[in-house]
């Protein structure tokens, strides 16, 4: 959730649970968050790179995709 429905800076994400989640995709989840959190801790301490993961890999991806029209 972005501006304006939360003041600008303060980014929201939402999630939403259902009954046909299964304790394994809700896992999986917490363990990507953790993974993320942890990622995000170590950049904000110096510790790694200055781009986040998911970000290296779509920035390593560019010119590789093919767009068809």
């Amino acid at each position: 959730m972005v501006f304006p429905v939360v003041p600008k800076g303060k980014s929201r994400i939402r999630l939403v649970f259902h009954a046909h989640n299964t304790l394994e995709q809700i896992d999986a989840l917490v363990s990507k968050i953790c993974d993320w959190a942890g990622e995000m801790l170590d950049i904000q301490q110096g510790e790694k790179g200055s781009l986040p993961i998911a970000a290296r890999r779509a920035y390593g991806m560019q010119g590789t995709v093919q767009l068809v029209t």
